[in-house]
């Protein structure tokens, strides 16, 4: 599986380093608070692909955006440009991938051995029911782990680059990352 990469990958980074302390503040408030995720929104232009992108892989041998990404389980970018990246096939492979290979959380890969999960982790069945399969595949095995010493927390960008693929659907299943 080819995994997303995204166009600003090790370009510089500037001027919005106080993201870092916000992201990092909501991460190690996570235990206490009502919230289970985090949106950075924000018009065209800008920069929040560059701070997915500055946490995924840092230009910098210190601050927060390096410790973050030892907190990053992990991440996906969708790229207009790529169809791949676009793809609920790839999105899904990709997150599964990087989940087994994770270091910050323990036994994903034992429960997604399974081989009901394993079936379901074939293209062709992740095309017919990917809201099935990413629930059994990513949502469920997550739920089932014990929870890490530390907040961790996952990357999906761009997602209204899949968004305009999904306008015409109306089934309501899941056809795009959006």
């Amino acid at each position: 599986v080819k995994m997303a990469q995204c166009l600003l990958k090790k370009r510089n980074f500037f001027c919005r380093e106080w993201t870092f302390s916000k992201i990092n503040h909501c991460l190690e408030n996570r235990p206490t608070s009502k919230t289970c995720g985090a949106l950075i929104v924000g018009g065209p232009g800008c920069g929040k692909s560059a701070v997915c992108a500055e946490l995924t892989w840092h230009t910098v041998s210190q601050g927060k955006q390096c410790l973050l990404n030892q907190r990053l389980i992990a991440w996906h970018f969708c790229q207009a440009h790529d169809i791949e990246s676009l793809s609920i096939t790839s999105f899904i492979l990709n997150l599964v991938n990087q989940l087994s290979e994770s270091k910050q959380i323990n036994g994903y890969l034992d429960i997604i051995n399974d081989p009901e999960v394993q079936r379901l982790l074939n293209p062709v069945e992740i095309e017919k029911n990917p809201d099935l399969v990413f629930q059994q595949a990513v949502l469920e095995p997550l739920q089932m782990l014990e929870k890490p010493e530390r907040t961790v927390f996952m990357i999906v960008d761009s997602i209204d680059e899949c968004y305009l693929q999904s306008l015409g659907e109306k089934n309501g299943e899941s056809r795009t990352i959006a």
